[in-house]
């Protein structure tokens, strides 16, 4: 199908589309029961993601798209699908088995199963859904050996009194946000990670190794969400420096005994499967 623009050149529209039932256009603004009992209220971003995966759902293929392959689709960056897809998943409108390597199954909740979910009562205040969603699951912090990772065993080391702190890690993350908004990891929780833990620094306090402190997050979210926990390598292999504080990225020393720190890009174990996109 061939369309003329204002300037009379002409431009080429694929067919294809998007689907997006009127049932559940008819939710824009309306109030939904999470599946954790909270009433959130539907905006038009949430539709629009939903949208995507329930065209999966609708034509009967799976989508497993990386979150590289989602972010070009929707031209925005990987974080964004991290935090769409979350909001997706928080209000119960998706479903993410992980999978070895960068790519997740998304399947979409029905239409009919969306409807279902709609009600008239005020939607949570914000404090209590926080509290809520902070009682889930206690925490824990990734129990492996930090030899996993030639980078975290060995180097500079930890800053004094580090690893003279007697309290739990577990015991610290259980109150503090693990992740923010944008997919980064808080310093607040780099920071309460203690003792055997501890991330090692180097003499400027930035990380030494970006790929343990990220396993050590994403395995304790994992756990604090109910959702079961991969290998240290596989959490590894999806680090990437934007999942961490600008401020506490390594940088190239200048020292002879500190060699520089590369960044290499880690690629996908999994096919980006951009044939399989319906639309």
């Amino acid at each position: 199908m061939t369309e003329k623009t204002e300037n009379n050149s002409e431009l080429t529209v694929s067919g294809k589309f998007a689907m997006l039932p009127n049932e559940a256009l008819s939710l824009l603004g309306k109030k939904i029961r999470t599946p954790d009992g909270r009433v959130m209220k539907v905006d038009g971003d949430d539709l629009v993601w939903w949208m995507f995966f329930f065209t999966f759902l609708h034509q009967k293929k799976p989508c497993y798209q990386t979150r590289k392959t989602i972010s070009d689709w929707f031209d925005c960056d990987e974080r964004t699908v991290s935090r769409r897809t979350a909001r997706l998943e928080e209000l119960g409108l998706l479903t993410i088995e992980k999978r070895k390597g960068t790519s997740s199954i998304y399947t979409a909740t029905s239409v009919e199963q969306f409807l279902l979910m709609k009600t008239d009562q005020k939607v949570t205040p914000k404090e209590e859904s926080n509290g809520d969603k902070t009682n889930k699951k206690p925490a824990t912090v990734a129990s492996a050996s930090t030899s996993n990772d030639p980078e975290q065993q060995s180097g500079f080391s930890q800053p004094a009194g580090d690893s003279c702190d007697d309290v739990p890690a577990n015991d610290a993350v259980n109150q503090i946000t693990i992740f923010d908004e944008y997919g980064v990891v808080t310093e607040e929780f780099i920071n309460s990670l203690t003792g055997n833990t501890a991330p090692n620094r180097n003499a400027d306090g930035s990380l030494q190794s970006i790929r343990y402190v990220y396993w050590v997050a994403r395995h304790s979210q994992d756990e604090r969400d109910g959702i079961p926990v991969r290998t240290d390598e596989e959490y590894m292999a999806e680090a990437r420096p934007e999942y961490i504080p600008a401020h506490l990225l390594p940088i190239n020393s200048t020292s002879p005994s500190e060699p520089p720190l590369v960044f290499d890009e880690v690629e996908s174990t999994v096919e980006d499967f951009d044939d399989m996109i319906p639309f």
